[in-house]
């Protein structure tokens, strides 16, 4: 009860990932404002999300409607907004953001492809597939029956309840398939995150409810989701540079064991040959090839290449502080300077790193852990703001680039992105998109809420609508193209996907000058260089410090959440709309064709029947 000392709250992300952030910070200050828990998510936050669904129907969008304008009018007396690009617009200058899909390295495509085949991922990958075991036969020959794609994915939508997944049968564990040969263990020596999270102090078998394998894994209930975590975790840094797969040698103990196992596994003699150092131990330097080995570092050089040639100043925020150490290395080869502010930075120090890099000019980049310094920090020195990796929780990323782009700030601030395409981390950034379209949906104004596209189909916490935003099968994959591709469009050029142009390619085989050009182009593009030259002498003359122009391969970020701009590469009404499956129902659909094709005709179905009995 606060009735007696009230409570205020002050923030600058009422909503971050999902509706609950909200109901609880609004009831913290008014104590059941929006009734309970179960009350709100039933009847504001369902709606909402299923409204955000670009397959939903009239009725679902009027309910929407209906109820956005009730929650906002029962937090208004709790809620005053006030966004700083209206209160200070005036003192604020222009913010442009930028995401560039960087295509993998070839060694690191490979990895990647090796990584997903592993006993642990496959087991993530196919557990909700229907077990193979029989179990499933009377499906699968109902499945059988139907005689087209649209028959057969109607059949599968009817009956997926009635399937019974691999993860609850005969895949829960990640069994050696040789197991039943002399000296085998039961489990795969491959599954080297699923023997870590299960290796425990058995004590008295007696007193263990839980199954043993192989004399020291006890499993649990959750098999085999429980390894998810540390699987993703794995693909998100291959997405960034190979070299975070190796060990650290100044790392000892346990957890030094745990990630040279999973080295050893990962990393193939014929991935070593290519990886600084040729071991499974990190030996990374100035004089290493990181733009051969990364597709984001080979991004990372170009722009800083580019930024400098007009004397800007870049702030480069990553979450790994391994991944700092590599993009250091590389900076230290070229000669730039640069300052770095981690966790490990001492906080005496940390003012002092910030007072320096404002005042001295010669400093050219600033290297942050987005942990310790992607709040609070004021770096208006400078305007250039690169994102290394995305993070699942936008506000992250945004509070990140607002340490350049505040009050003091004299010139346009440009924030990039770096997204590792056909990725786990370009399912991240959809997962971006979808969010903060759903938190503009939720607390925007009419005019920002009506304008947000809908791109998904997936609805967040409904396990029958993972679409192709949630579930393992979908962050678990890997595609040599762009996810986003097949799933946004720009209206400006709805039949050229500049939206995942191949930036690297790009890159490839150009000399300065030509890299100087490509700086220069604008959102149209190449086009005939009198006439390109003749628009940039203009340009330069309106603001000879302007750099904000479109870079070829990039798109602009905001264009996510305005229908003007762009919406879903497969919209209702369009030919294969119906047809559109998600990770998960793909995952069925591949498995039931294989079921089927060791079934013959109805009369031989019937005919083995009878044999039977």
């Amino acid at each position: 009860d606060n009735s007696g000392c009230p409570v205020i709250g002050m923030t600058g992300t009422l909503m971050q990932n999902n509706h609950d952030e909200l109901y609880y910070l609004i009831d913290l200050v008014r104590p059941l404002l929006l009734g309970d828990i179960k009350e709100f998510r039933d009847e504001i936050s369902k709606p909402l999300m299923y409204a955000r669904a670009k397959d939903a129907k009239d009725g679902v969008m009027r309910l929407a409607d209906k109820q956005e304008h009730l929650l906002r009018r029962l937090i208004k007396p709790a809620y005053i907004e006030r966004k700083k690009e209206e209160v200070l617009k005036d003192t604020l200058t222009q913010k442009n953001e930028r995401v560039v899909f960087c295509e993998l390295s070839e060694v690191q495509k490979k990895i990647y492809r090796h990584i997903i085949s592993l006993p642990d991922f496959e087991l993530l990958r196919f557990a909700n597939a229907p077990c193979d075991c029989g179990v499933n036969k009377a499906y699968f020959r109902g499945y059988n029956k139907m005689r087209t794609h649209k028959e057969q994915l109607n059949y599968q939508r009817r009956h997926k309840k009635d399937l019974v997944p691999q993860k609850k049968c005969c895949y829960k564990y990640p069994f050696n398939p040789k197991r039943d040969e002399p000296g085998e263990p039961q489990i795969d020596p491959d599954a080297i995150l699923w023997r870590h999270a299960h290796d425990k102090p058995i004590g008295n078998p007696d007193d263990i409810k839980e199954d043993i394998l192989d004399g020291k894994y006890i499993t649990c209930q959750n098999c085999p989701t429980c390894v998810t975590f540390a699987a993703m975790n794995k693909l998100y840094k291959i997405s960034s540079h190979p070299s975070l797969l190796q060990v650290d040698p100044c790392e000892s103990g346990p957890d030094a064991k745990k990630k040279l196992d999973f080295a050893q596994v990962a990393l193939t003699p014929d991935v070593l040959r290519e990886l600084p150092g040729g071991t499974h131990w990190k030996s990374d330097g100035i004089m290493d090839d990181h733009i051969r080995l990364s597709g984001k570092m080979k991004t990372l050089d170009y722009l800083l290449r580019k930024y400098f040639r007009r004397r800007n100043r870049v702030l480069v925020f990553s979450y790994s502080t391994a991944a700092l150490d590599v993009i250091q290395n590389h900076i230290r080869g070229q000669g730039w300077t640069n300052l770095r502010l981690d966790g490990q930075t001492p906080t005496s120090q940390r003012q002092g790193l910030v007072d320096k890099f404002q005042t001295d000019d010669s400093i050219q980049i600033f290297l942050i852990s987005t942990k310790a310094g992607g709040l609070g920090l004021n770096l208006t020195a400078a305007n250039k703001v690169i994102i290394f990796d995305v993070n699942w929780n936008p506000s992250y990323d945004e509070q990140a680039q607002d340490r350049a782009y505040r009050i003091g700030q004299k010139r346009d601030v440009e924030t990039v992105r770096l997204v590792a395409r056909g990725t786990i981390e370009e399912l991240i950034y959809a997962r971006q998109v979808y969010k903060v379209q759903l938190k503009k949906q939720t607390l925007g104004h009419n005019t920002d809420g009506k304008n947000q596209p809908q791109i998904f189909r997936g609805v967040a916490k409904d396990k029958n609508r993972k679409g192709e935003l949630f579930g393992l099968e979908n962050l678990l994959k890997f595609k040599d193209g762009s996810f986003m591709s097949l799933l946004w469009k720009s209206s400006d050029n709805p039949q050229e996907e500049h939206n995942v142009a191949d930036l690297a390619k790009e890159l490839e085989n150009m000399n300065d000058d030509q890299l100087a050009d490509l700086a220069e182009e604008g959102d149209e593009g190449p086009k005939d260089t009198r006439k390109r030259s003749q628009q940039n002498a203009s340009h330069n003359e309106d603001n000879s410090d302007d750099d904000n122009s479109d870079m070829h391969g990039m798109i602009n970020h905001q264009h996510m959440f305005s229908k003007s701009k762009g919406g879903a590469q497969i919209a209702q009404g369009d030919k294969d709309f119906d047809e559109e499956m998600g990770g998960e129902s793909q995952v069925i659909e591949v498995a039931a064709k294989l079921a089927c094709e060791g079934i013959g005709s109805d009369d031989d179905d019937d005919d083995d029947d009878d044999d039977d009995d």
